[in-house]
């Protein structure tokens, strides 16, 4: 199979899963207004909305999705290597570093064009984490995401694009989680993070990896957070000392990752292509109708925000 139908095959597979993905929640969406019109005082709630949201994504988008994957020609590492857990605390950190860097560069464009335009744009995050109770928030953003990202983004994506090598595959697994988020806010820093799980994978071979990791940052940034929050709301003191605490916190996950990539950049180790030099694929990505599609769909999606 030719380069140009690999990137291609693999492109058209994003794009329906987040097609049917819409779709389904669009039916769902549906059914709920027939729902509610035929049994008066029926309630869906943010928490309901949220689960078919997911329904949609993970049970039924998701699965298609690999299914489509699966057709696709893989690379497998045959010498997987092991990460020690000294290496995986200095790459959480880096991990946060690029994440602050990003989200600040998020909403600083955001607010950039809310004074160009004068309309207020809604951070779907922030509108996302109000909606969720502490449970919920950890089952699909400790527990289902980092598991199901990871496999889409990283297994089976790096997987078909590291025979053209390690530093395109870096990449365009960056990009394509960085769009896949949809919004401006979240782009900066999930690319920044997509490279470094990426990189991860590519040079272990091992998914696990990536999925603990994934799912400390999650935990670090989103559920302890909320947690704090609800502990001040509640009263508790420690939560007040911990809320005090994360602008440390940040300024030591920014500054130590500065020094870490100064120091240790120029030593990462990079596969070379074995079939067209990274160049090439680059070229070559950018004439297939399979990422044109992704790229619309995708802009329709930051446009929706």
């Amino acid at each position: 199979m030719e380069a140009k139908q690999i990137f291609s095959r693999i492109a058209w597979a994003y794009v329906a899963y987040l097609v049917i993905s819409a779709v389904v929640q669009l039916l769902l969406g549906i059914m709920l207004g027939t729902v509610q019109t035929f049994i008066p005082g029926f309630e869906t709630g943010d928490t309901l909305i949220l689960f078919l949201s997911m329904f949609s994504m993970y049970a039924v988008a998701f699965p298609v999705f690999c299914l489509l994957m699966s057709r696709i020609p893989a690379w497998h590492k045959i010498d997987p290597k092991s990460v020690s857990l000294p290496h995986m605390v200095l790459i959480f950190l880096v991990c946060a570093g690029v994440s602050i860097a990003g989200n600040l560069i998020g909403n600083m464009l955001m607010f950039t064009r809310e004074l160009v335009f004068g309309t207020e744009t809604v951070n779907p995050v922030n509108d996302l984490v109000q909606s969720m109770d502490l449970w919920t928030m950890i089952l699909f953003t400790v527990v289902l995401a980092p598991a199901v990202e990871e496999v889409m983004f990283r297994k089976l994506l790096i997987d078909r694009l590291i025979p053209y090598g390690q530093g395109f595959a870096v990449v365009v697994s960056g990009l394509s989680f960085g769009l896949f988020h949809g919004n401006f806010y979240q782009f900066f820093y999930a690319c920044g993070l997509g490279m470094i799980f990426a990189y991860l994978y590519s040079c272990t071979g091992r998914l696990r990896y990536n999925i603990i990791l994934h799912m400390v940052f999650n935990t670090v940034g989103g559920v302890l957070p909320l947690a704090l929050l609800q502990g001040i709301d509640a009263g508790n003191g420690l939560a007040y000392f911990g809320v005090l605490l994360l602008p440390a916190w940040q300024m030591v996950a920014f500054v130590g990752t500065i020094v870490i990539v100064c120091l240790c950049f120029k030593k990462l180790s990079w596969m070379r292509a074995w079939k067209i030099p990274a160049g090439g694929a680059g070229k070559t990505l950018l004439k297939t109708p399979g990422v044109w599609a992704f790229l619309f769909v995708s802009i329709l999606q930051f446009l929706a925000v």
